[in-house]
C-alpha cells in the first residue's frame, strides 16, 4: 500500500514550478485568490448588466468583462484541474484512501454542479422567452401607435398653422388697397392677428428679407435665416415651413399675392410638454427598433457572460468542495496506511497530524 501523497506532489508539480509557486501555502492562497476574484468578477459583470443603463453600456466594456471573467477562468480551471488530476493519479496508484477520496470529491462535485447546471438551464429558457416577450407583436403595436398619436399632433399643429396663415393672408389681400396707401395700419393689424390667433410673431417682409412691416415684440433679424431657396419655394403660393434651430417654434412664409413683393412670415410656439413626450417617444421607439435588431447578439452577449460567470462559480465551488474533501480524506488515508504498516508488522508507524483536523484526532488510539 502507497503512502498517501501530499497534494502538489508528483508530475503536476512542475506545472506549480513553471509559475514558480513551491509552496503548499503558496498554492493555497493562489486558489483562494482566485476563487476570490471570481466571485469578485461575477458581482461586477452582474451589476454592470442588471443596475447600469442599458445606453451607458457599449460593446467594449461587455468585452472587456468577457476577457476578465474568461481570463480568471482558465486560471482557476487550472488549479481545479490539477487538484483532480492529482487525485485520479492516487486511485490509479492505489494509494491508501484513494477511494474514499475520489467518492467524497464526486459527492462534492455532484452537489456543485447539479444547481448550476439546473439553474444556467431555467435562465436561458427564462431569457429567450423574456426577451420574446420584450418584442412581441403587442409590444410593437403600442410603441407604433404612440409613434403614430406624436406625429398625428405635429401634423395636425402644423396644419391648424397652416390654416392660420391663410386667414391672416387672406385679410391682407383683401385689404391691401388701403394698407397700400396707409401702410401704418400694417403693424397693428399684424399685432391683432398675433395676438388673437397665438402666434409669437408676425413679419412682412420683400423678396430680399427686408422688413416691411410688424407686430409687437417680433424679431426681425431672425428673418436673416430665410434663404432665397425658401422664398423661391414661397414663390410658388406654398405655405414654406422655415428650419429653426429651436424646436420648441414653428415659422412659416407665404406669398402676397395682392402686395408687390411681399411675403408674410408667422411664428408660432408648440407646447414644449408635448415636445418633451413626443422627443421620449422618438427615443424609446428608436433604442426599442435598436435592439430589435440586435436581440440575437443580445441573447448570444447574455448567454455567454452568464455561461462565464456560471462555470466561474462552479469551479469555486468545486474548488471549495476539494479543499473540503481533501480536509476529510487525508486523516482517513493516514489511518488505513498506518493500519495497513501495522498489520505488516510495523509497530513503529507514526500518524503526523494537526490538531486542526477536528474529530478524527480525538480518539485516544491514533497516536
Amino acid at each position: 500500500m502507497n503512502p498517501p501523497a501530499t497534494p502538489g506532489q508528483g508530475p503536476l508539480g512542475s506545472l506549480w514550478a513553471l509559475v514558480g509557486l513551491r509552496g503548499a501555502s503558496t498554492k493555497r492562497l493562489l486558489a483562494y485568490g482566485l476563487a476570490a476574484a471570481a466571485v469578485v468578477s461575477c458581482v461586477a459583470t452582474a451589476f454592470m448588466l442588471v443596475f447600469r443603463p442599458a445606453q451607458t453600456q457599449n460593446i467594449e466594456t461587455i468585452v472587456a468583462m468577457i476577457y476578465l471573467d474568461g481570463g480568471i477562468l482558465l486560471l482557476l480551471g487550472m488549479v481545479v484541474g490539477q487538484r483532480l488530476f492529482s487525485i485520479w493519479l492516487d486511485r490509479r496508484r492505489g494509494q491508501a484512501g484513494s477511494g474514499l477520496h475520489v467518492r467524497m470529491v464526486t459527492l462534492f462535485a455532484l452537489v456543485a454542479t447539479a444547481p448550476a447546471i439546473l439553474v444556467a438551464v431555467m435562465s436561458a429558457t427564462f431569457l429567450h422567452y423574456g426577451v420574446q416577450a420584450w418584442f412581441n407583436e403587442r409590444v410593437s403595436t403600442a410603441l407604433d401607435q404612440s409613434m403614430g398619436v406624436a406625429s398625428a399632433y405635429l401634423k395636425e399643429h402644423r396644419e391648424n398653422f397652416g390654416t392660420d396663415i391663410l386667414a391672416v393672408a387672406n385679410d391682407l389681400n383683401i385689404n391691401s388697397g388701403i394698407l397700400t396707401r396707409e401702410p401704418w395700419r400694417l403693424s397693428p393689424l399684424l399685432t391683432f392677428h398675433t395676438r388673437s390667433r397665438g402666434f409669437t410673431e408676425a413679419v412682412m417682409v420683400d423678396g430680399t428679407g427686408k422688413v416691411i412691416a410688424q407686430s409687437e415684440f417680433s424679431r426681425p433679424r431672425e428673418t436673416e435665416q430665410i434663404t432665397p431657396e425658401i422664398f423661391q419655394q414661397a414663390q410658388a403660393g406654398k405655405i414654406t415651413l422655415i428650419p429653426l434651430d429651436e424646436q420648441d417654434r414653428i415659422r412659416a412664409i407665404y406669398k402676397l399675392n395682392r402686395f408687390v413683393d411681399a411675403y408674410l412670415v408667422l411664428e408660432r410656439f408648440v407646447n414644449p410638454d408635448v415636445l418633451n413626450h413626443i422627443d421620449t417617444i422618438q427615443n424609446a421607439v428608436r433604442e426599442y427598433q435598436r435592439l430589435q435588431r440586435e436581440r440575437g447578439g443580445l441573447q448570444v452577449s447574455f448567454i455567454l457572460i452568464f455561461t462565464v460567470v456560471s462555470v466561474l462559480l462552479l469551479l469555486a465551488a468545486v474548488w471549495t468542495g476539494l479543499t473540503v474533501a481533501t480536509q476529510l480524506a487525508e486523516p482517513v488515508s493516514s489511518l488505513i496506511y498506518a493500519a495497513g504498516r501495522i498489520r505488516d508488522g510495523d509497530l513503529t508507524t507514526i500518524t503526523v497530524h494537526s490538531c486542526s483536523r477536528g474529530d478524527f484526532y480525538k480518539s485516544p488510539n491514533v497516536h
